[in-house]
């Protein structure tokens, strides 16, 4: 179960044409909270299709947050989010309206916890209905003056889930060395949408009854720590350092310096033949071919950050001191040693068991710190 699942409900059940959308995903790690964040925006061509939205998430769940406020309190934001130059206009209720160069248009909207429900399944993941059947209704298009006619929705909402819940990312070790494998780690990621072969049989089922999104574009954006190396992944993708100054009131932690890598993947240009209404001729019409699943894998070495990890490297350190003295001691006295005789100076017998139950308290100190990370990382 590592697929994530798009699919929708018709308002109108004799309207059989598909409905229209673009996927944004932003996937980033929050270090402090050992967590991930998802954030999804769905752009639809045409809101009057949709009745209701279904999102299967291949992990538990228990909430999501609206980033349409998040976008609206921060307007500057959406050129970015768009990639593109575009002026807003935020005047209306849950709403922002959003014009780019091309003179397009669409609209940012807000969801608020009657827009959605959260539905577990039981070991399986997490499914999102989003009611949005209300949206352009007659009594709302009378009170919506001026955008009453522009069709284009979007929405962006976040999720998060612990590392550990997530199966589609996993930590393997980067090399032999146990000391290196203390610190460094390669994280793989295995994204996938629609991808059927990943589905149970009750989500499979539920797809099936539902209508599929004809999947225009997805753009997958990956945030990570600029000192992370991107090591594998097999297609095109861009990368950038993102603008701290623009990003700082939509993602968290943004501390250090944070590397943007961007995939892209579009629908497929085709020709086919259609009977021009017209003349009663075929013609050869351009139509794009929805994107019917989207699978990426993808490949990071990293610094695992630990405070436990540097003590550990400390204890070590002091522990070798410490044997390093006894040796000494037994090399440089053998004979006072071994019969255990006082001198004058020093009792040298007192001071090697002295060291010793040092090394031994070092060692239990040692124990109880590797039991406390390892219970902290199965939170």
């Amino acid at each position: 179960m590592r697929s994530f699942a798009l699919w929708y409900e018709r308002r109108d059940q004799n309207d059989q044409s598909e409905a229209e959308l673009d996927i944004h995903i932003n996937l980033w790690k929050s270090k402090k909270m050992n967590k991930y964040s998802f954030d999804y925006g769905l752009k639809i061509k045409n809101i009057e299709k949709i009745k209701k939205i279904y999102m299967y998430v291949p992990f538990k769940i228990n909430e999501i947050t609206d980033l349409g406020k998040i976008l609206k309190e921060n307007t500057n934001l959406v050129s970015a989010i768009f990639n593109e130059k575009c002026s807003v206009d935020a005047s209306y209720p849950s709403r922002m309206k959003v014009r780019n160069e091309s003179g397009e248009e669409c609209i940012i909207y807000s969801l608020n916890h009657k827009d959605y429900q959260i539905i577990d399944i039981k070991d399986k993941g997490s499914v999102i209905v989003f009611s949005l059947g209300d949206i352009l209704n007659e009594n709302e298009k009378k009170s919506l003056k001026n955008i009453e006619n522009i069709k284009t929705y979007y929405f962006r909402f976040r999720f998060s889930a612990l590392a550990q819940n997530i199966s589609m990312i996993k930590d393997q070790e980067s090399e032999k060395s146990i000391f290196s494998n203390m610190f460094k780690k390669v994280e793989i990621i295995d994204f996938r949408i629609n991808d059927e072969r990943s589905w149970g049989e009750e989500i499979k089922q539920d797809y099936m009854r539902g209508n599929p999104f004809k999947i225009i574009r997805i753009h997958y954006l990956m945030l990570r720590d600029a000192n992370d190396e991107f090591i594998y992944y097999d297609g095109a993708i861009k990368s950038r350092i993102l603008e701290k100054e623009v990003w700082s009131n939509y993602i968290e932690d943004l501390e250090r310096d944070i590397m943007t890598y961007h995939i892209k993947k579009s629908g497929e240009e085709i020709r086919i033949k259609e009977k021009n209404t017209e003349t009663g001729e075929e013609e050869e019409v351009k139509k794009i071919e929805g994107i019917k699943s989207f699978v990426c894998l993808s490949r990071f070495k990293y610094v695992e950050e630990s405070t436990n990890l540097l003590l550990l490297y400390g204890i070590i350190a002091i522990s070798l001191s410490i044997l390093g003295n006894i040796m000494y001691l037994l090399l440089t006295s053998p004979i006072e040693v071994f019969f255990g005789k006082i001198l004058d100076e020093k009792v040298y017998p007192l001071r090697i068991y002295s060291n010793l139950v040092l090394i031994i308290i070092i060692i239990m100190m040692l124990f109880k710190l590797l039991k406390r990370d390892k219970c902290l990382k199965k939170k």
